[in-house]
């Protein structure tokens, strides 16, 4: 799968990354949430699919919360990239909100190799 990993915390992209190249994956990474959207964009725009997003909710400039309101509001988006949300701040009110915005799946920090990849697996099993 093309993954691309948003997280402003750079230990974390790294271990992210890592973890999922040795799965095999294609990652690319972003520090931010804007960066992030334009990386998905362009890809879209070269007829790269990127199949996966994972992203972080708390960052600055854009945060999780709003790369996925632009992700689902672009009509070349909308719910067909599933979109996995890695956070500490996990509750059931976040969680009902997101969800309305379709095809989001949910980890709660801290997480082991394990967890992201049977999240990986069930999502790629379901699509």
């Amino acid at each position: 799968m093309n993954i691309l990993i948003i997280d402003d915390e750079e230990n974390i992209l790294d271990l992210y990354q890592t973890w999922l190249e040795e799965d095999h994956h294609l990652v690319i990474t972003s520090l931010d949430g804007i960066e992030g959207i334009n990386k998905l964009v362009e890809k879209k725009f070269k007829n790269q699919k990127i199949d996966l997003v994972i992203t972080d909710l708390n960052m600055p400039g854009k945060d999780g919360f709003e790369v996925i309101e632009v992700l689902r509001s672009e009509e070349i988006f909308k719910h067909q990239v599933p979109i996995i949300v890695i956070s500490g701040f996990l509750n059931e009110y976040v969680k009902d909100e997101l969800q309305e915005l379709g095809n989001i799946y949910f980890l709660e920090k801290p997480i082991r190799k394990d967890h992201i990849t049977k999240m990986i697996e069930h999502i790629k099993n379901h699509h």
